[in-house]
């Protein structure tokens, strides 16, 4: 592979990593922006990475710089400027999926070892929903007509240790997500099982989502010393599907919360449907991300089809889901879904229930018939509930997850395997 200095540490680098290091050998990466670059030297995802100012390209080893903003013009002049040759120049463009290549053994009947290497190759994202209760009712989100208020039940301390002390057996180095339809800061125990987790499993990388209602510098504190690694702070404008979203009102929401946690964003980026700015509280690195869901969101499995209800339209899924393969997603109560989009809590998706943790080991309900058996239908029954109308289908839907060093993609679709 070409000796490569990445060029730029912003949207595409965040999301683009994997891409990055599997198409590259990256001696070093760089930016502009002086709090970017002291960004990537505190982020888990860099860690071995030599993180080094613009003026010090020219003392380094390499064979080519790769430009990560879309807008890189700018850059590329300035690398111009340093005598860099066109040809040693090359852009980087973020691709949202990568071609996945299915293990066999989802098809095989295993062993109790088996069960666990399926699980240890495979599962990239495993979501513990340490808490019952949301909150808030937003409009575009299932918790709108489910009630997630009225209680907050909390995933017992002895199931915790169970599925960790499990993951212990495979040494589990993927990410691990304390929140899905939760707010995970309502969690009486958040901080403990934090450090917890990262005491048991210490290569694995912590992550959860927040509304940031509950968040103080405090707290922050109290996360970051825990060992959380990384965290999205979902910040929204009014709660009315007839808001008119725009950037400048996005951003504005998010300065608000900046404001409020004491936080000093190390940069912002603004899409078309979302404003983004990046800070970080002592070893954990934050995202604040204002969506437009109007444009941008998705029906959540069918739950939110409502004329008052101004979501995208997806009338036909034509390409295969890949998400039941490399995520586990395991409800407060210990029941297992195979995608965010399907929960225990709604009546509809009753079915889509692969096991629960309490009565088996996660290896055996991630390998189970029933398990199998949705896999199944998310790549062939293209139209099944409720896969036919899911909003991940642009592409054959493989997520970036911030932060996690995903090692096993790019792969090729063995279509031998999909009718099996």
């Amino acid at each position: 592979m070409k000796k490569a200095i990445v060029y730029g540490l912003g949207y595409n680098y965040y999301f683009g990593q994997y891409d990055l290091i599997n198409s590259y050998d990256i001696v070093a990466i760089t930016d502009t922006n002086a709090e970017a670059r002291k960004w990537a030297e505190s982020s888990p995802a860099n860690e071995g990475l030599q993180v080094i100012e613009p003026t010090e390209i020219n003392k380094m080893d390499y064979d080519v710089i790769v430009v990560t903003p879309k807008n890189s013009e700018q850059l590329v002049d300035q690398l111009r400027g340093m005598g860099i040759l066109q040809d040693h120049i090359e852009p980087f463009t973020l691709s949202q999926s990568a071609p996945y290549r299915i293990d066999p053994d989802f098809f095989n009947d295993l062993d109790s070892e088996g069960k666990k290497n399926l699980f240890r190759n495979n599962v990239e994202k495993i979501v513990i929903e340490v808490n019952s209760k949301c909150n808030r009712k937003c409009w575009f989100c299932g918790n709108s007509i489910v009630d997630r208020h009225s209680a907050n039940f909390q995933m017992t301390d002895e199931l915790f240790i169970k599925i960790v002390q499990e993951l212990k057996e495979i040494d589990y180095c993927g990410l691990v997500c304390y929140s899905f339809y939760n707010e995970p800061l309502l969690c009486d125990t958040l901080a403990d099982k934090i450090r917890y987790t990262k005491d048991q499993l210490p290569s694995c990388l912590t992550f959860l989502t927040t509304n940031g209602d509950f968040l103080t510098p405090q707290s922050l504190h109290e996360l970051s010393e825990a060992g959380l690694d990384d965290m999205i702070v979902s910040v929204y404008e009014e709660n009315n599907p007839l808001h008119k979203w725009t950037l400048d009102g996005a951003m504005d929401t998010i300065d608000t919360v900046l404001d409020r946690l004491s936080l000093r964003p190390i940069f912002k980026e603004e899409h078309e449907n979302t404003a983004t700015a990046y800070a970080s509280s002592e070893s954990t690195s934050i995202r604040l991300q204002n969506v437009d869901f109007a444009n941008s969101g998705g029906n959540r499995g069918e739950m939110l089809l409502s004329d008052s209800i101004p979501l995208p339209i997806f009338d036909h899924r034509s390409k295969l889901c890949c998400v039941p393969f490399f995520t586990f997603n395991i409800f407060y109560n210990g029941d297992v879904m195979p995608c965010g989009d399907t929960r225990v809590d709604y009546e509809k998706h009753a079915d889509f229930k692969t096991g629960n943790i309490n009565d088996n080991t996660i290896f055996e309900v991630f390998s189970g018939s029933k398990a199998k058996e949705l896999r199944l239908k998310a790549m062939m029954d293209l139209d099944v509930f409720p896969h036919g109308s899911c909003w991940y289908d642009n592409d054959t839907w493989i997520p970036r997850y911030p932060c996690v060093p995903l090692r096993r993609r790019p792969y090729e679709i063995i279509q031998s395997n999909l009718s099996k």
